[in-house]
């Protein structure tokens, strides 16, 4: 049970870091992207988010930039939904 709950506040806290700094590209080029991941986070869409991520780095080539933090979230993001999908919370701790 302490495993299962560890885990839910990982991803909880994770899918609120990347929700906010998909917040702060409402506007613009990168508007469009940042809805999709949205979409992506709550279908618990990996492929998509790590497309995104792709994309997001590509289009600046600056790692001190929003668009490489948010690009970071949502492989941090998809990788942890990942583990969520192939975690077996029905055994017992030992």
């Amino acid at each position: 049970a302490l495993a299962e709950m560890l885990f839910c506040f990982d991803q909880s806290a994770m899918v609120r870091l990347c929700n906010a700094k998909l917040k702060q590209f409402t506007d613009g080029s990168l508007a469009a992207p940042a809805n999709e991941a949205r979409a992506a986070i709550v279908g618990r869409d990996t492929a998509t988010l790590r497309t995104i991520a792709h994309r997001l780095r590509e289009t600046t080539p600056q790692k001190d930039s929003i668009e490489a933090d948010v690009a970071a979230c949502l492989v941090l993001t998809s990788n942890i939904l990942d583990r969520g999908s192939s975690v077996d919370f029905s055994q017992e701790a030992t």
